[in-house]
């Protein structure tokens, strides 16, 4: 099991109500975790035995699976 931490978060305006509490989403260069309202936008974080890292900079070498992430657009 992989640990990650999460250093910074932010709360958006975006819906979550297609999706459940939980879900992943990458959109638009941001890593979104849904809640029962809204979305979380993660702004800093790291995986277990990796440095810290800006969002940005970890999805630059990170790969939408669909056992990890359920929805992966580009367009706004």
């Amino acid at each position: 099991q992989t640990v990650l931490k999460i250093y910074k978060a932010s709360k958006t305006e975006k819906s979550s109500a297609d999706h459940k509490p939980g879900d992943v989403v990458v959109e638009n260069k941001q890593l979104l975790i849904a809640t029962s309202d809204f979305f979380l936008s993660l702004d800093t974080l790291q995986l277990q035995g990796k440095k810290r890292a800006e969002v940005k900079d970890f999805l630059n070498g990170f790969r939408c699976t669909e056992d990890v992430c359920v929805k992966q657009n580009k367009k706004v």
